[in-house]
């Protein structure tokens, strides 16, 4: 699928600078609805830089004929980057899933369930990410929903425990073009994804046309829902 990236200007020597300086760090709640692609993925603003320690919004039920994926754009340094659903802020009924992406739609981490499999929370721990600091997108969907291309390849390797970290498919080369369902009985609900190593994204006044444009031209394909044909995944 043709993908056009929202360019955020990120230099890392001032983004450490920025989240040195502040000591206090704010949440982000989401409104309108983020989207389920990289094109349409909500930012974290109204200003940039800001330390977010958090996000929070409502994911709908599967099957809904709402958003099931949630997508937020933000910043990080690596090294002290963090994100997780095992709090109080989300609903305890809510099989959540994280992944991670590059701003080219490029995978980078998934975590269904958190580490010791006492909750249906999901981490991706400190230490986790690799690289430069630099913008990259968030993701939060009921467990079950996996990332695929635009050939429906599933993004991100596969695992017999829903507790590890999955990092990209060595067999795929491929950016995200929308999402199969593997057919669980997931409620929707409120989620809290608490962060560390995070500061807030806004777009850049010349590229927020760019931005909307991809996000209409991508909406087609928001979600693929194949509950028959789907390969089935780990929950």
């Amino acid at each position: 699928m043709p993908y056009t990236s929202i360019p955020i200007r990120v230099g890392a020597a001032a983004l450490c600078s920025v989240v040195a300086s502040l000591a206090h760090g704010q949440s982000f709640t989401e409104g309108p609805d983020a989207g389920q692609l990289i094109g349409s993925a909500g930012f974290t603003g109204p200003l940039a830089f800001q330390p977010l320690t958090s996000i929070n919004g409502t994911l709908t039920p599967i099957g809904s004929p709402s958003s099931d994926v949630d997508l937020f754009i933000i910043n990080i340094i690596p090294s002290t980057f963090s994100a997780s659903t095992v709090n109080a802020g989300t609903g305890s009924g809510l099989d959540t899933v994280l992944f991670l992406f590059e701003l080219s739609g490029a995978p980078i981490l998934l975590n269904d369930d958190a580490s010791g499999g006492t909750s249906l929370g999901s981490t991706i721990p400190v230490g986790s990410v690799g690289g430069v600091a630099r913008s990259i997108v968030l993701g939060i969907a009921p467990a079950g929903i996996d990332p695929v291309t635009a050939a429906n390849q599933f993004l991100f390797a596969n695992s017999l425990n829903s507790t590890d970290l999955r990092g990209p498919n060595p067999n795929v080369t491929g950016i995200l073009g929308g999402y199969l369902d593997a057919g669980f009985a997931n409620n929707g609900g409120s989620y809290q994804v608490d962060l560390t190593g995070a500061t807030t994204a806004v777009p850049e006044a010349s590229t927020v046309l760019a931005g909307a444009f991809a996000a209409g031209s991508a909406g087609f394909a928001f979600l693929r829902r194949r509950r028959s044909a789907a390969p089935q995944q780990p929950s």
